[in-house]
């Protein structure tokens, strides 16, 4: 697993990548989803749904770390190739911006093998980057939403300036709950040079 070549690396790239990204994803998404599905037709409203971010998050911490440690203890059983084996040239490439930089990193020359593997590779970084340019939204759009449903439900006020105060409040604090599961999931992604916050704006301001 620890030989080095170069087409291995980028085959370790997309698999090690894909990894990071489910574990920073898949169990928070599971526990808001599965929380607010059941949450739904309860009469606490506000608590429930703060009791349900705050387990996420719990989850979500935990296993961001699990990975992180796990990448830490690969790298030290790789040492006796090359230093920060997965931290500097793994994550480096499955992170890298165009075939020239992949293949610079990994060392190797384009060829069927070569170019088979970074197709692969290509994929998984379109996912990704289409989940975190489409997270935010997401997160922007649920907030207002929520704020909505929450003014909505107060049948002794239903004036729009009541809806938009709810909605505004709702925004903000998807908004934070958004920046700091940003800031943790960015400990299992091994984002060189960065986290994934500043790899969002780099990604908005190349699509501007």
């Amino acid at each position: 697993m620890f030989s080095g070549s170069g087409v291995q690396l980028i085959t370790s790239a997309y698999v090690f990548g894909a990894c990071a990204l489910a574990f920073a994803t898949l169990p928070f998404s599971f526990i808001v989803i599965r929380g607010l599905m059941k949450a739904r037709d309860n009469t606490n409203g506000c608590s429930d749904v703060f009791g349900i971010f705050c387990f996420a998050f719990v989850v979500h911490t935990v296993s961001c770390t699990a990975f992180m440690l796990c990448i830490y203890m690969l790298d030290i059983q790789a040492q006796v190739y090359t230093q920060n084996y997965f931290q500097d040239k793994v994550f480096s490439i499955f992170w890298s911006k165009s075939k020239q930089e992949a293949f610079s990193i990994a060392g190797v020359s384009s060829d069927a093998i070569a170019d088979g593997a970074y197709t692969t590779l290509y994929m998984v970084q379109i996912i990704a980057k289409f989940l975190y340019l489409l997270i935010p939204i997401a997160v922007f759009f649920l907030g207002i939403s929520y704020g909505v449903y929450q003014a909505k439900k107060d049948s002794y006020r239903q004036d729009i300036m009541y809806v938009i105060l709810f909605s505004v409040i709702s925004s903000t604090v998807a908004s934070f709950l958004f920046l700091l599961w940003a800031k943790i999931a960015s400990f299992a992604l091994f984002i060189p040079n960065g986290d994934l916050l500043t790899l969002i704006q780099e990604e908005y301001k190349n699509l501007i």
